[in-house]
């Protein structure tokens, strides 16, 4: 059943709750956003390094935490590094991990210059 068909069945219903009616509206706008990347030739994929890159740059800055060893943000650079040079979607990767630390009281990893 598609998600075209599950709209107009919940539609009709008159008890159907406010949530409930907007999921298929949410569904349809993801449908049609996904169809207007298509149209502009966006293509949002990653390259089998991309993900291992990812997991490795999230170990090393569990193990800086962890450890309390700060150096281990210098491995995470290098492999953020090495990640650039195939594709930039690490960067991605990155913005959300800053974004992460710096919303949590890990923020503190942050604060120190010195590797």
């Amino acid at each position: 059943m598609s998600g075209f068909e599950h709209a107009r069945f919940d539609a009709p219903s008159a008890k159907t709750s406010r949530s409930s009616r907007a999921r298929p509206r949410a569904f349809d706008l993801a449908v049609l956003a996904g169809g207007g990347l298509q149209l502009f030739g966006v293509i949002l994929t990653t390259d089998m390094l991309q993900p291992l890159a990812w997991l490795a740059i999230a170990l090393c800055v569990v193990k800086a935490e962890r450890d309390g060893e700060p150096r281990w943000f210098l491995a995470a650079g290098a492999i953020a590094g090495v990640a650039f040079l195939a594709k930039y979607t690490v960067a991605l990767y990155l913005v959300s991990l800053g974004l992460g630390l710096l919303a949590t009281p890990q923020r503190r990893l942050l604060a120190r210059w010195q590797p």
